[in-house]
């Protein structure tokens, strides 16, 4: 009985933004050559089956490049406010406005189960789905409810050191500021495995 009943899809190639919902027997999947059928397999087969993640930089959407930009920008600008030796608080501001611009690829599911059933004497009539593996995305305690959410991300790991490697990479260069964005999408396309990972929350 358990099966997925929604698939919500962000920031992978041809699929920006999109939700799509499984039917209970059989879910078509129709669409025009590049249209992103295929990417939704590949997404699939990537995040939970494979060990390794073979995602790269050209696995992000097009609208990426921009965010990547903005929260390059955004880290420039907190490493002014760093050494302007502004307060604290707006140094962490400054530094969380970079990490939230930074793209990731999302993968979110929404799992419907069985939980089982009991007559009014209170045996058990039905055993339901064995939930020992989707136990900890189990969130909401109404009992009522038999749905779990689970969220897999590609992600960065580290804001700081991804970007202060870009800049040092940037001043190797020794380009000018309008080849700035150049380089540093350059740096993402050569690099960006040994920042991002898989990561999978409730």
């Amino acid at each position: 009985y358990m099966k997925i009943t929604n698939v919500e899809i962000t920031n992978y190639r041809l699929l920006e933004q999109e939700s799509i919902n499984l039917e209970n027997d059989t879910t078509l999947i129709v669409g025009r050559n590049n249209s992103g059928k295929s990417s939704l397999a590949d997404l699939f087969i990537d995040l939970l089956e494979n060990k390794k993640t073979h995602l790269d930089f050209f696995d992000f959407s097009d609208a990426c490049y921009k965010q990547f930009n903005k929260a390059y920008e955004s880290y420039k600008e907190y490493l002014k406010a760093k050494e302007d030796k502004e307060d604290e608080k707006k140094l962490i501001e400054k530094k969380q406005l970079a990490e939230d611009a930074l793209p990731k690829i999302e993968l979110k599911l929404t799992i419907k189960y069985d939980k089982g059933d009991k007559n009014k004497d209170g045996k058990t009539t039905n055993k339901g789905d064995n939930l020992t593996a989707l136990s900890r995305f189990i969130m909401d305690l109404d009992v009522d409810r038999n749905e779990a959410y689970i969220c897999i991300e590609y992600s960065s790991d580290n804001v700081v050191k991804l970007f202060d490697d870009i800049i040092n990479y940037i001043k190797e260069k020794k380009s000018s500021p309008k080849d700035e964005l150049k380089y540093m999408l350059k740096y993402l396309e050569e690099n960006i495995q040994g920042y991002y990972s898989v990561k999978i929350y409730e």
